[in-house]
Parts: C-alpha cells; sequence; structure tokens
C-alpha cells in the first residue's frame, strides 16, 4: 500500500542492495557503504570503500562496491564486511550487474563494460571488455544477455553474456539511465523525456513507451509492478 515502514539515516546515499538479511548503501561522500539490518534498519556495520562509492551488487557471497571516483571495484564480505580484494576499473565507473558467474561495471566515461570473475585465493580476473554506445550508465541481466543503457546514443546495448558479444543496439528515448527486467520485457528510464521505454527480451522490440514523472532515474520490479525514482518531484511512480 506505500506506507512508509522507516527511515533509517544514511550519508548521500547512490545505490543499495541486498545480501538476504542486511541492505548495503553507497555513501557517495563519506566513502564507505552503511549495512543496514532490513528487519529494522539498525545500523550493522559502516565499511570504508574507494572514493565517490556508487553502484553495488551482490554474487551471492560478497558485496561488490563501484567506486566512481577512483576507478575501482571494492570486493567485501558480506558476512562481516571484510575487504576481500580491489580491483581497478575503467574511467568513472558507475551501475554494475552479476551475470552468475561474472561482474559487469560500466564505465560512463570508457564507453565499454568491465567484466571481472573472481577466483579462489583471492584472484581478480579480467574476463573481456566489450565496447558499449556513448557515456553508458545502467545495466541488467536477462538471464542469457547483459543490457546497457548508452545515456549520449539514446540506445539500450544488448551483450551475450557468454562472450560480449554485441546482439542488438536499440534505439530508446532520450538519456536512458536506468534498466531493470520484469522476467519478459526489460524497462528503460529515460531521463531527459519522462518516459519508460518498454522493450521485449526476446527479439528486442519496443512494445511500448509510458509517461514516468520528470525525469525518471532509478528502477526496481518487486515481482508485479515497476517502482521509478522521480527525483525532481521528491517521489516514486509504480507502473
Amino acid at each position: 500500500d506505500g506506507y512508509k515502514v522507516m527511515t533509517p539515516t544514511v550519508s548521500y546515499p547512490g545505490a543499495l542492495a541486498y545480501d538476504g538479511a542486511n541492505m548495503w548503501v553507497t555513501n557517495f561522500t563519506a566513502d564507505t557503504v552503511s549495512v543496514l539490518r532490513a528487519s529494522d534498519g539498525n545500523p550493522v556495520m559502516t565499511p570504508s570503500v574507494g572514493h565517490a562509492p556508487n553502484g553495488i551488487a551482490f554474487d551471492g557471497i560478497n558485496m561488490w562496491v563501484v567506486n566512481s571516483g577512483s576507478r575501482s571495484i571494492s570486493v567485501m564480505r558480506a558476512s562481516d564486511g571484510a575487504q576481500v580484494i580491489t580491483a581497478s576499473v575503467g574511467a568513472a565507473p558507475h551501475g554494475t550487474a552479476f551475470d552468475g558467474a561474472n561482474m559487469w561495471i560500466v564505465n560512463h566515461a570508457a564507453n565499454n563494460v568491465s567484466v571481472l570473475h573472481l577466483d579462489p585465493g583471492p584472484h581478480m580476473t579480467y574476463v573481456m571488455t566489450p565496447s558499449v554506445g556513448s557515456h553508458p550508465d545502467g545495466i541488467a541481466f536477462d538471464g542469457a544477455n547483459m543490457w546497457v543503457t548508452n545515456s549520449y546514443s539514446d540506445t539500450v546495448s544488448v551483450l551475450r553474456a557468454s562472450d560480449g558479444a554485441t546482439l542488438a543496439t536499440i534505439p530508446v528515448g532520450h538519456e536512458p539511465y536506468s534498466i531493470a527486467f520484469d522476467g519478459a520485457n526489460m524497462w528503460v528510464t529515460n531521463w531527459y523525456d519522462g518516459t519508460v521505454s518498454i522493450v521485449r527480451a526476446a527479439d528486442f522490440a519496443v512494445v511500448g513507451v509510458v509517461p514516468a514523472g520528470i525525469h525518471p532515474s532509478g528502477i526496481a520490479f518487486d515481482g508485479a509492478n515497476m517502482w521509478i525514482a522521480n527525483p525532481d518531484n521528491n517521489a516514486v511512480s509504480k507502473r
């Protein structure tokens, strides 16, 4: 019903991810991550990471925190926040997503994606660095392919997860930002247009464009509906 459950305090939050028990929130200006118990919002720990942490994703064991200001990614053990390894990526890294084996990190200023694999040791393997469109931001996995929003190209690049090959480059709205999968379609927020483009994953066809408030940014799926952040309205749209 949209009722506000609680409002835990963090520090200039940028992105968040869930590990099954706790929420991990990147604190962009503090160079830390707030780990909050999901049941009641109480702080569990606040581990330090690199400069200007933004994106974050969970691989089932570790949290991967994208440090946009230091061109790196901090891998942290979810159970206790211990730093496992820090690896370099491209310029201005932003969004990140896990394909079940490798972590994909979007490099906004490099127009490519770093694909990394964590081996025992720990040792970081650089799997590949596929190119995408201009100034990529968001990324999402459909079970076979990675979808990357290209904010300056007004397109979405579809990359085969197994080898990074480009399968399609799909025109969407102006300045696509975030992206989320509903099990059949990808939903792409078009920041400048105030819309969301709905793209069928099976054949890459654009099947709809819906209004989504002023400057839609983040988007997430709850199993039934899409929730879209509207920062200029201080609101969330539910579709």
